[in-house]
């Protein structure tokens, strides 16, 4: 019986623990050995295809076209006619009015210069030139770019020539009003205005012969378009006020431009003796030619913010310091006559002595956009017409005004205006009213 106990308890011992393998005794883990694994190169993977090349043609007519710009500001000084070189002009980059201008031939183009500018700017290693599959031409027939490239990089190329042209779309427009006053109507006008001096310097000395200078000094102040008006109308209740208007001038920020309105006169200044063969005397007159007016040598430059212009001004305004003196000069000259007898023939003549009155503007100031800067230049003498009974009594017989010399005091206004082609519209709320 003890036996059969035995063996029912060792039976029962088996079964659970092939049932419950957790209450089983532990087994010793058996040792194993593993091979180490092998060491396998990478493999490169193949590159992935380049992205396709797109043609795509851009006109450029306006970026290639050179803008005429004079090659600097300096003038031909008054009462001096202008000369060939006076107004010569070069080729400024419509892009970049800062570059310093070169000359060019007549019809020359800047297409070499954008071709750089766009090569060196956008993706500089996708072109030809620095290794890549890219390639840019001019066609001058067209003037347009025929540009081989991906997408990617046309986007980037669109983008460049869209933000130069933004350059061009912003111009600036000076206007310059020059007027002689009274100095006693202007004293009292910018009393009554309260328009203090900003900037005093003195006049430049005037070393030419036959023309005066300014008397007294030069300084600049700042107005507003009220304080304008009010100006003009308190110095034009003088008779003797003449205001010059000049021509509005728009240009490019950058831009060197001339500006003349002058008037030439001619006077007979010299009388030159000449002996023929016989010692006959021949004369002959010399004519003088002079002008006066205005001939000013402008450049803008529009500020980032599109809000205020630095104007240069170079130039000088003349006109008559007074009348014209007239001398008369009496020649006698020995001449062998029919009867061999040696006679003295008589000759005269009337020379004229010009004198110019002469004012030098060389300025460099910041306006805002409207804004209006009083250059006063001093005081000059200048030639008025006579209105005495005297005078009117000579012009009704003779048809000759009769002129005399006045004091008068010069000043110049000059006003800048910036011009924006494009402007970006903002969208405003608007209520609609109801039936």
């Amino acid at each position: 019986m003890s036996l059969r106990l035995l063996r029912l308890a060792c039976l029962t011992a088996v079964l659970f623990a092939v049932v419950d393998p957790a209450s089983a005794r532990p087994r010793r883990a058996a040792k194993r050995w593993f091979a180490p694994a092998p060491v396998v190169a990478p493999v490169s993977q193949a590159p992935a295809a380049s992205a396709p090349l797109q043609q795509v043609i851009y006109p450029v007519a306006d970026l290639v076209v050179p803008i005429p710009s004079r090659t600097s500001l300096d003038v031909e000084p008054l009462p001096r006619p202008a000369s060939k070189d006076t107004f010569a002009e070069c080729g400024l980059n419509p892009w970049g009015a800062a570059q310093t201008p070169s000359k060019l031939l007549p019809g020359q183009t800047l297409e070499h210069q954008l071709m750089d500018l766009v090569t060196s700017t956008v993706a500089s290693s996708t072109w030809s030139t620095g290794g890549g599959a890219g390639t840019i031409q001019f066609y001058p027939l067209s003037l347009s770019l025929v540009v081989n490239q991906t997408r990617e990089v046309h986007d980037e190329v669109g983008a460049l020539l869209a933000a130069l042209r933004r350059l061009q779309d912003v111009e600036a427009a000076i206007e310059i009003r020059a007027v002689t006053v009274a100095p006693a109507a202007f004293q009292r006008a910018c009393k009554q205005l309260n328009i203090t001096p900003d900037r005093e310097q003195d006049n430049a000395a005037v070393a030419e012969p036959r023309v005066v200078g300014p008397k007294g000094k030069r300084w600049t102040a700042f107005l507003d378009n009220c304080q304008v008006r009010e100006l003009l109308n308190l110095v034009q209740t003088d008779r003797g006020t003449c205001v010059t208007q000049a021509p509005k001038v728009t240009m490019f920020s950058g831009q060197n431009t001339a500006l003349e309105i002058t008037q030439e006169r001619g006077h007979l200044t010299a009388l030159q003796v000449n002996l023929d063969v016989d010692s006959n005397p021949t004369f002959t007159t010399k004519q003088a030619m002079f002008a006066t007016g205005l001939r000013l040598g402008l450049n803008p430059v529009i500020a980032a913010d599109r809000r205020s212009t630095r104007v240069r001004i170079k130039g000088y305004w003349c006109e008559p310091a007074g009348p014209v003196e007239r001398h008369a000069t009496m020649l006698t000259f020995p001449r062998q006559g029919d009867d061999g007898k040696e006679e003295k023939v008589p000759f005269g003549i009337v020379l004229q002595k010009p004198t110019f009155s002469q004012v030098r503007l060389d300025q460099d100031f910041t306006l805002p956009d409207g804004g209006t800067a009083l250059v006063s230049c001093g005081v000059v003498p200048t030639e008025v017409d006579r209105d005495d009974f005297s005078a009117c009594w000579h012009g009704f017989w003779t048809g000759e005004k009769l002129t005399a010399t006045a004091d008068r005091h010069v000043f110049f206004l000059v006003t800048s205006r910036i011009i924006v082609h494009e402007e970006s519209e903002t969208p405003t709320a608007v209520e609609m009213p109801r039936p």
